[in-house]
């Protein structure tokens, strides 16, 4: 019983360390990331706090009678499995709920005629004069799309905003002809090349 007891609590410890590897990946999965892009992005912090929060517990319990200890502990370490298991499933709900929530989003732009593509990365600083940038706008308009920058690294909105683009795509191609994006493009790059600041 001694043994089987510590394989579960090493399996349980195991799942513990990958269930934020699995969840970051889970919801990032159409890009490519190093092992330390994930490392420095999972909350490392809070596992190592419930991993020495075990140790502590189990050191006081350990005090008491251990025919009866096991069975607590079995428990113990079923429920806090249970736990994680709960957690992983809720953000997968919600991750499927905010998916639909950018797909709704899309619809409407759609019937407004206005595809707002929303994008991470920080405030960039000014680059062009503001005539070029009112340039800028009217091309984007002509074309019934606008770009805004929401200020923050968001890993999830960038792979929840690859479902809206999905959905727009077949409008736009549709509005626009195909190849639009280059098109723009061209006149975005013809524009940025005569005013710069």
């Amino acid at each position: 019983m001694n043994k089987k007891l510590i394989v579960f609590n090493l399996i349980v410890i195991g799942l513990i360390l990958l269930f934020p590897i699995i969840n970051f990946c889970w919801i990032h999965s159409s890009s490519n990331y190093t092992f330390w892009d994930i490392y420095y992005q999972t909350e490392y912090h809070e596992i190592i706090y419930i991993l020495i929060g075990i140790i502590i517990f189990s050191s006081l319990i350990s005090l008491f009678k251990y025919s009866k200890l096991i069975n607590v502990n079995l428990v113990l370490t079923s429920v806090f499995l249970m736990i994680i298991i709960g957690v992983f499933i809720n953000d997968i709900i919600k991750l499927k709920k905010e998916e639909k929530e950018y797909i709704e989003r899309a619809k409407e732009d759609i019937k407004n005629d206005k595809i707002i593509f929303l994008h991470s990365g920080g405030f960039p600083l000014p680059e062009f004069s503001s005539e070029t940038y009112a340039k800028i706008d009217s091309i984007h308009n002509k074309y019934g799309v606008d770009y805004i920058n929401i200020g923050v690294l968001d890993f999830k909105h960038d792979k929840l905003e690859l479902k809206y683009e999905e959905t727009v795509k077949p409008y736009l191609e549709k509005r626009n002809g195909k190849d639009w994006k280059k098109r723009m493009q061209k006149e975005l790059d013809a524009i940025k090349r005569e005013k710069l600041y």
